[in-house]
């Protein structure tokens, strides 16, 4: 039940995203053309929408780790229930502990009150204050937000052949070519994605 609800969470924001970089390709394009005071205010505005992003694709990752980690202890419940001090098992219950701070999902929460009142308060309370997995911790804390920010903008420029500096770029297809622009658009979004992805590792 908990997997399944991340799942549905993911895609949904997935989905949201991908349709909040299609409009912020739209944005830059239109604010390189604008200058002064104007381009200023709106390059701010769009790297808020562009910190959104960043934050929601850090929250995706975190999920998408919740989902191995929630099935994981499905597959060992009977040795939970048996032998609660099985070191593996501990480690994946601390680390579900920890990061119930940073999900806000009725069923995540479910789950890690259940888990709390079978380990105790005192097991509880470390776990929240003393994470053994930085990878996790590095996904919650989001204090990558700001440089992603201006790699993402970068990276939305390059794909989309957008310059922020009024220096003009040709980007008109050959005479001779026929190009479909679903098509293009679902391909650079795509690319974006896997750029983003890789800027995360």
């Amino acid at each position: 039940m908990t997997s399944s609800k991340l799942r549905f969470k993911i895609g949904k924001m997935k989905s949201i995203n991908k349709a909040t970089l299609f409009q912020l390709s739209k944005d830059l394009k239109a604010l390189s053309k604008t200058g002064g005071t104007q381009f200023d205010r709106e390059l701010i505005l769009t790297k808020l929408k562009i910190a959104q992003v960043v934050n929601d694709d850090n929250t995706i990752d975190l999920f998408e780790i919740l989902v191995v980690d929630c099935e994981v202890l499905h597959s060992k419940l009977h040795q939970l229930l048996c032998k609660s001090d099985d070191e593996d098992i501990v480690k994946l219950v601390r680390e579900l502990m920890y990061v119930s701070s940073y999900v806000n999902i009725k069923e995540f929460k479910k789950l890690v009150a259940l888990l709390a009142h079978k380990y105790g308060k005192e097991f509880y309370e470390n776990a929240l204050n003393h994470p053994d997995n930085p990878e996790i911790v590095h996904k919650c804390n989001g204090k990558n937000v700001d440089s992603l920010v201006e790699m993402y903008l970068q990276e939305i420029c390059d794909c989309y052949q957008i310059s922020l500096k009024n220096e003009a770029k040709d980007i008109s297809a050959p005479k001779n070519e026929s190009t479909d622009s679903t098509t293009k658009n679902e391909t650079d979004l795509d690319d974006l994605r896997r750029r983003f992805n890789a800027l995360r590792k």
